[in-house]
């Protein structure tokens, strides 16, 4: 995968978007979507390495709430998983458990203020944050 933060070993960050109440407690997502083919998303679970920060917004709070450290390595495990997307939500009943990836963290966190996306979209935040994608090299395309 050709991915924009490659040779730049500085950038160890992730980002987990969440509505699970244990955050901090690992990384976890299944192996295949819900049709049974790879799915990108899923797969950077293998892109994050043992001392990476993670960062997690959650979409009860629409913040970022606190960040953890990445441990290793990653496991196969069976999961029970539900997307939030329009394929999961039409899907009713329980889940049965599946082959998924599993990553530990550590040392979760909690932000004093989390910070909201309405923070982050204020007029006064939006140079900035564009400064810093220009810097990296980030198209708008990619934004």
């Amino acid at each position: 995968m050709a991915d924009w933060w490659s040779g730049a070993p500085d950038e160890r960050y992730w980002c987990e978007v969440t509505d699970r109440s244990d955050v901090g407690a690992n990384l976890w997502c299944p192996q295949r979507d819900e049709s049974g083919k790879p799915y990108w998303s899923y797969s950077l679970i293998h892109a994050i390495a043992p001392g990476d920060i993670v960062f997690h917004y959650s979409t009860k709070r629409r913040a970022f709430i606190g960040a953890s450290v990445a441990g290793g390595p990653v496991e196969t495990r069976q999961i029970v998983w539900a997307p939030h997307g329009t394929i999961g939500v039409k899907k009713k009943g329980p889940r049965e458990p599946r082959p998924g990836w599993w990553r530990p963290l550590y040392g979760y966190t909690a932000s004093k203020l989390p910070l909201t996306l309405a923070t982050i979209n204020r007029p006064e935040h939006q140079e900035w944050v564009r400064e810093w994608a220009a810097s990296r090299g980030l198209s708008s395309a990619a934004r």
